[in-house]
C-alpha cells in the first residue's frame, strides 16, 4: 500500500468522508466524482450496489472495489490487489459497516451528511 499517498487521520464529514481501519492504520475514504465513476465502471450503478449491500449480498470484490475507490478519492494510489489483501487481513465483517456508510453518503449527497 502506498504510504505516502493514502490519507489517514480523522474523516471530514462535510466531504462525506468515512474512516476505515486497514493494515492497522485509520484510513479515509472520500466519495469523489472519480471514485463514484470507478465504482460504477467496476460494479455497475451505485444504487443497485447499495441495495445488494442492504440485503447482505455484498461480496469481497464489491467491498474491495468500493474501498479502493474511496481511498483513491482521498488521494491514495492503491491497487485492487493491495486493498484486497488488506480487506482479508482486516476481515470482511470489519470493513462492511464503513463501506455501507460510504455508499450512504454517496446516495444522500454531501449536504445530507
Amino acid at each position: 500500500m502506498s504510504e505516502a499517498l493514502t490519507v489517514s487521520g480523522a474523516p471530514n464529514p462535510l466531504r462525506g468522508e468515512v474512516a476505515i481501519t486497514l493494515g492497522g492504520r485509520a484510513q479515509v475514504m472520500r466519495p469523489t466524482f472519480a471514485a463514484i465513476m470507478e465504482i460504477e465502471a467496476e460494479l455497475g450503478g451505485v444504487v443497485p450496489l447499495a441495495r445488494r449491500a442492504a440485503k447482505g449480498e455484498f461480496g469481497l470484490r464489491d467491498l474491495t472495489v468500493v474501498i479502493r475507490a474511496g481511498l483513491n478519492g482521498a488521494g491514495g494510489d492503491e491497487t485492487l490487489e493491495d486493498v484486497g489483501a488488506l480487506v482479508l487481513e482486516a476481515g470482511v465483517a470489519n470493513v462492511t459497516a464503513p463501506v455501507r456508510d460510504f455508499l450512504t453518503n454517496v446516495l444522500n449527497g454531501l449536504s445530507g451528511t
